[in-house]
């Protein structure tokens, strides 16, 4: 308990979002060769793109991250569905690891995409939400 409190106070120290500042920085690590994981990934990133509360980032540091792993639901049929796991975490800096906060897998199909995608991203809009609520991250 004493180790999650000091994480928790590390993250209240490095991850401070100004009251001009309002998105939260959003990493995505993805990794899979299958098409719906692929699609799955490029629309997860539009919406973050489009959101009023995160913003997606290209340095690991000081994110959110969304660790993404996506493979063939049925190697027989190959590019019809996919399953994926999804883990929601915090990255200090790179000489620390990552605070790993919660997961959750799934499947989807093509015709399914944007709809899992928009499910997705409004999650990690609600893990922000619990984030700041604990006071991981400031308001």
């Amino acid at each position: 308990m004493n180790l999650l409190k000091i994480f928790i106070a590390v993250l209240i120290t490095t991850i401070t979002i100004s009251a001009q500042q309002q998105k939260i920085p959003v990493f995505i690590n993805y990794s899979g060769e299958d098409l719906v994981g692929e699609k799955l990934f490029y629309v997860i990133k539009e919406e973050i793109r489009k959101s009023s509360s995160m913003e997606l980032s290209y340095n690991i540091e000081n994110s959110l991250v969304l660790n993404i792993v996506s493979t063939d639901y049925d190697a027989n049929s190959p590019g019809n569905a996919c399953v994926y796991s999804i883990a929601w975490c915090v990255q200090f800096s790179l000489s620390l690891p990552q605070y790993y906060y919660t997961s959750s897998v799934g499947s989807c199909g093509l015709d399914r995409v944007e709809d899992v995608a928009g499910r997705l991203v409004a999650m990690t809009d609600d893990k922000i939400a619990q984030l700041k609520l604990h006071e991981v991250i400031k308001k």
